[in-house]
């Protein structure tokens, strides 16, 4: 079983459990994160938080996937079974059940749970295609995550990490970029 390192970024520093579903990857992954909630979403918190953690899994406990592109707990099921080869099961079993539901997304995490339990697998690898590239994990087994240390994020460091990126990256429009990138140079201007 081996030990790796991860990051996860967020807007507290009161986590002392993660769920099904968060995302890590390297700190830089994870700064770029936090990035794009403030300078392209708009986000208005004051203090960032980078979140290093350990999680102890062999690699057979990992399923590896292409990016699935969405924070939703439906792709995240859809991208999963896919991944364990099994994407019909979505279409045939699961697809109704959520359709039908009034909060398809508890109802996707019901799904993804069962299908989690079935096979105990620890995360979801893919290749980052939005924050940086690199691979990032989705995890599937929280309980598995030890943190290590919590820091606050410099502004700058924030600002920096955001400079050098693209729109594309984003799916964004060159206007709503140029946007994003004003707010960073007024989020830190001596990083600009």
């Amino acid at each position: 079983m081996n030990s790796t390192t991860i990051f996860h970024r967020a807007f507290t520093k009161e986590i002392k459990k993660f769920r099904v579903g968060s995302h890590f990857g390297n700190s830089r992954q994870a700064i770029v994160a936090i990035a794009a909630h403030l300078f392209i979403d708009g986000c208005k918190e004051e203090t960032a938080y980078l979140y290093e953690c350990d999680i102890a899994a062999s690699d057979c406990e990992y399923v590896s996937t292409d990016d699935w592109g969405s924070p939703k707990i439906q792709a995240l099921l859809y991208a999963y079974l896919g991944a364990v080869g099994e994407t019909l099961k979505f279409a045939t079993e699961y697809q109704r059940g959520i359709t039908s539901s009034k909060c398809s997304e508890t109802k996707s995490m019901e799904y993804l749970s069962i299908e989690i339990n079935m096979r105990k697998h620890v995360g979801i690898k893919y290749q980052n295609a939005v924050e940086c590239l690199g691979e990032s994990v989705c995890i599937l087994d929280p309980k598995r995550l030890v943190i290590k240390s919590v820091t606050a994020i410099k502004k700058c460091c924030i600002t920096k990490a955001f400079s050098g990126l693209n729109s594309k990256q984003f799916g964004i429009s060159e206007e709503d970029f140029s946007f994003a990138i004003g707010r960073a140079q007024s989020y830190c201007p001596s990083a600009a």
